[in-house]
């Protein structure tokens, strides 16, 4: 967690990251990953414009999606594997 206090804004801004991943067992053709990697980024997309619900004081600032999927896992284990890091402030 990184925690700054901005005294002059009198607000705290508070940042917590979230590894969020998508799996899915597949067959390593180009069709499904084009569509997997289009779903990665419409999750993406969602979390970049949309506020949590439930926490409406935060927002997503920074979406990472590196690497766009798990090489390793496509060749061992015939998977899908996308991560993507979310960092999320909070201002109060």
């Amino acid at each position: 967690m990184v925690v700054s206090i901005r005294s002059q804004l009198g607000h705290f801004n508070i940042g917590n990251r979230v590894n969020l991943v998508v799996q899915r067992k597949i067959e390593p053709t180009a069709g499904d990953l084009n569509a997997l990697m289009e779903r990665v980024e419409e999750i993406a997309d969602l979390f970049r414009t949309q506020p949590l619900a439930g926490f409406p004081s935060a927002r997503c600032t920074e979406v990472k999606n590196e690497p766009v999927y798990a090489l390793e896992h496509l060749d061992e284990l015939r998977q899908f594997t996308s991560v993507l890091t979310l960092t999320f402030r909070v201002w109060r």
